[in-house]
Order: structure tokens, then sequence, then C-alpha cells
């Protein structure tokens, strides 16, 4: 999800958020995220919901593999290190989440988008 997608909305703080989390993805929680935006994580979490239709996991996991899909067509790094710079150490649970959202696992995504 990137900041372009949700200027429909025309809400700078949302924006801003977004903005936030795509800077921070790899290791942003939502208690950091509220201490930033001076809000409670309860209505931070809402708000996010509200306005976005999906949880801070959901936008940050999307935030995070859309970053994937940039590194993978963009460098030769290798997925193992893709996954942590993004903010997955596992890289079992990254390539399953990958290829969930993708039908591909991040080789293949590459070859095809090279």
């Amino acid at each position: 999800m990137n900041v372009n997608q949700v200027k429909q909305y025309r809400d700078i703080r949302i924006i801003e958020m977004l903005q936030y989390i795509q800077q921070c993805c790899e290791h942003i929680t939502i208690q950091e995220m509220a201490e930033e935006f001076n809000l409670s994580q309860s209505y931070l979490s809402k708000y996010i919901a509200r306005k976005l239709g999906k949880s801070f996991s959901e936008i940050r996991q999307e935030i995070r593999l859309e970053k994937a899909c940039e590194m993978l067509t963009g460098s030769h790094s290798q997925v193992d290190h893709i996954a942590a710079a993004v903010g997955y150490q596992n890289v079992e649970h990254f390539i399953r989440l990958f290829k969930r959202k993708y039908h591909l696992t991040p080789h293949q995504y590459r070859l095809n988008n090279r």
C-alpha cells in the first residue's frame, strides 16, 4: 500500500502514518507508532482500521512485501538478506507470506520481473 493510493482519503494524518510505516517498516510496532503520534495504541489501531479497512499488522506486512518486491527487482541481494532488510528474521516465514500474496516465491518473482 503506497501513499499515493491513500491520498484519495485526503487525510494528512493517515498519509503521515503510512509514510512513517514505510520509513520504519522493518522494526516498527504499534506501540512505537502510538508514541510517535501521541495516541493510545487502542485508538491508533481503531483509527487505522477505520480509515484503511485493514489492521496495523496487515498494513505493515503489505508495505514490507512491496519493499521486498522493489529489492528483488532492483538488486542482486539474496532472498534472506532482503527478508531481514524488510523486517523478517525468519526467511521461511517471509517466503510463505510472499507466496501467499503474490502466488510466486521471491525467486520466481525476481525471474518474472527482471
